[in-house]
């Protein structure tokens, strides 16, 4: 498996060249309904299906996987590669640092 770590600024560089990335967004469902990147799946690393949620996916495939702040994505990272994905972009800091920066996002709420 080829792994990359980049961070939030370089994973919304890659977004924008190349919108074929799948985006896969680990953070539980509840997270994920508060704010999201705009055209994220939502798989949650955490869930007892998570290894049979990830197998159905096209392992050639380039994905960009992240969670709120880079733990559980960091965790789940082995079984992406136990499971054959051929490359994988980590975005260190995750959600948490991808707000800080005031990057782009699907927000569900109002102030």
């Amino acid at each position: 498996m080829k792994l990359t770590h980049i961070n939030v600024h370089e994973a919304h560089e890659r977004l924008t060249e190349n919108p074929e990335i799948t985006i896969l967004d680990l953070r539980t469902a509840e997270e994920f309904e508060l704010f999201y990147i705009e055209g994220a799946q939502n798989i949650d690393a955490l869930g007892k299906y998570f290894a049979f949620e990830i197998k159905e996916l096209d392992k050639e495939k380039t994905y960009l996987v992240h969670c709120h702040s880079g733990e559980r994505s960091l965790k789940a990272l082995e079984e992406f590669k136990t499971q054959g994905f051929k490359n994988i972009i980590h975005m260190d800091g995750g959600m948490r640092e991808w707000n800080h920066e005031k990057l782009p996002a699907v927000y569900n709420w109002t102030i």
